[in-house]
């Protein structure tokens, strides 16, 4: 939901917004393009909702945009969601730079995959775009990966049938049958965003870059600078002064709004978290905050308790 209120009632979200005004001003002069930050803390993946209010915010601008930058950084979620507005931005551009401060990991990964060109820091990250699963108990996605080991680690292990019946009650099984078929649909998405901008319809090309992503071993696997040019993708380390607003923009960004975050963590429990969005220049930043404290912002409290 978008949660406007924080902006000025959260000391940490003031300090950022306020703060990262005259870095993304100078990063559209240093860049000479429109500047959109993305920008999720670590428990707010990519998802529906922010599907909807990312949308609510990019349609707002003048369209098509001679040359988009986005600020992006992401742990991931659904990747049917990031391919929505990763095909979203390539429609509204006409050239699209992601700038990547820190991580765009799994999903976001996918939306790093619609730029035409790809700037990262020298100590950012990309991450492999294996299948996840979306785990209710955890409220989280998982690598489909992972939960396919425990599988066969239950099966091929002597522990009680009852304790592996109860184990297995709890995964998805479901998904982990349709780990094949989930990954080739990943890979057609990733090399359907790679031909449009990045290689220009170069089909062979996008799609061997695409599997090349979708095959580590590992799904936190980090893809750095060097690696994601070893794989072929059209990428570069900022520039000097660009270096010097991203990670500003970064250290900003950690120290007040994912810091928030983590103590909001400490007291809450995952059930009673919710997902909410606030402006950040001409884009949105994305993280959790406890559901007692959004009603205490609205004026609910007193209504609730009554």
């Amino acid at each position: 939901m978008r949660l406007e209120e924080i902006r000025a009632k959260v000391y940490a979200i003031r300090e950022f917004v306020e703060g990262s005004r005259s870095v993304f001003e100078s990063l559209e002069g240093v860049s000479g393009s429109m500047v959109i930050p993305l920008l999720f803390t670590p428990a707010r993946e990519i998802d529906v909702e922010a599907v909807d209010s990312v949308y609510e915010v990019l349609r707002e601008l003048s369209t098509p945009i001679d040359r988009l930058s986005v600020v992006l950084e992401s742990w991931g979620g659904d990747p049917d969601q990031a391919y929505l507005v990763a095909r979203y931005l390539q429609r509204i551009s006409r050239e699209l730079v992601v700038y990547v401060p820190r991580y765009a990991k799994s999903a976001a990964t996918l939306i790093a995959c619609a730029a035409s060109e790809i700037v990262m820091l020298p100590i950012a990250e990309l991450g492999p775009i294996d299948p996840v699963t979306f785990d209710p108990r955890a409220r989280r996605y998982v690598p489909t990966q992972s939960l396919i080991d425990t599988v066969r680690l239950i099966l091929e292990t002597r522990i009680p049938k009852e304790l592996a019946s109860e184990v297995l009650d709890r995964l998805p099984i479901t998904e982990i049958g349709d780990y094949k078929r989930v990954q080739s649909h990943i890979v057609d998405m990733a090399t359907k965003l790679l031909r449009e901008k990045m290689f220009r319809g170069d089909e062979s090309r996008a799609r061997e870059v695409a599997q090349a992503l979708a095959s580590y071993k590992h799904h936190g696997a980090a893809i750095p600078l060097s690696d994601a040019e070893s794989l072929g993708l059209v990428v570069r380390q900022a520039t000097r002064e660009e270096e010097e607003l991203l990670w500003r923009l970064r250290k900003l960004w950690a120290d007040n709004v994912i810091e928030f975050e983590r103590l909001n963590l400490v007291v809450a429990e995952p059930s009673d978290l919710r997902s909410v969005e606030f402006s950040v220049w001409r884009g949105l930043g994305l993280t959790v905050l406890p559901d007692w404290l959004i009603k205490d912002f609205r004026g609910e409290q007193e209504e609730t308790l009554a």
